[in-house]
């Protein structure tokens, strides 16, 4: 299932929680509803982009690199074909990416939209592919539809 969690505020009652830990009038009840350590660092990690994998086809910088989101249950291998294919007729950079979760890319409990097109907001301008041409089926679509409405990174169309 997804699920948002808001990161800040759970920091903020942790924070309390510990100042309260050192005060004499202690309650068992804070002390019993915080998280683990483990738990709130993977808590508070939920937002931060993952480094995605992902293959490069080289091209030409003269046009739009092509960008290919894959869907739910496949990996960045789905669009192999359809990459060299394209890179080698239009001579365009292509990149496939592995979604976070998928393929080769780590694993992270956040794996909303938002976190999903973070990564790529990441991603893109390290590897200088902005503006580009991003092209997703099923989940990968609605990575490139948050990522186009976000307006972070320049996308060609």
């Amino acid at each position: 299932f997804f699920w948002t969690l808001n990161s800040s505020l759970l920091y903020q009652r942790y924070l309390f929680a510990q100042e309260t830990l050192h005060s004499p009038s202690l309650s068992p009840d804070i002390v019993s509803s915080l998280p683990s350590a483990p738990l709130l660092s993977s808590l508070l990690s939920l937002s931060r982009p993952v480094p995605l994998s992902y293959r490069l086809l080289d091209g030409q910088d003269t046009l739009p690199p092509v960008v290919f989101l894959h869907g739910l249950l496949s990996n960045k291998n789905i669009f192999q074909y359809e990459a060299e294919t394209l890179a080698q007729k239009t001579g365009r950079k292509v990149l496939t990416v592995d979604a976070r979760n998928h393929g080769e890319s780590p694993h992270n409990p956040d794996c909303s939209y938002e976190a999903m097109s973070a990564d790529l907001q990441d991603l893109l301008p390290k590897l200088g592919l902005t503006p580009c041409v991003v092209i997703g089926h099923s989940m990968g679509g609605k990575t490139a539809m948050v990522l186009a409405l976000q307006k972070v990174v320049s996308l060609s169309r």
